[in-house]
């Protein structure tokens, strides 16, 4: 027998499965250079995504490297 509430859970605990491609589109290009043009430009896209995404939430190149300059002097601190 089953329940109302068991059958509601079970279904939102399901999850479609995912493309093939995980969101990529299919190449189109015939060579496998073609292909690795197609790739690369796609990764170009999204690390520039990333950085934009990082610039801003502030996590610059600058405070990258104060923060870890802080965690040198911490460290030196620390072993003696």
């Amino acid at each position: 027998m089953i329940e109302g509430g068991s059958l509601k859970k079970s279904k939102s605990l399901f999850h479609p499965p995912l493309p093939d491609s995980f969101g990529f589109r299919m190449p189109t290009a015939r060579t496998q250079f073609g292909r690795i043009e197609e790739y690369m430009g796609i990764m170009a896209t999204q690390l520039q995504s990333v950085q934009t995404k990082a610039e801003e939430a502030g996590d610059s190149d600058a405070s990258y490297e104060e923060r870890r300059l802080s965690y040198q002097e911490r460290d030196v601190v620390d072993s003696s």
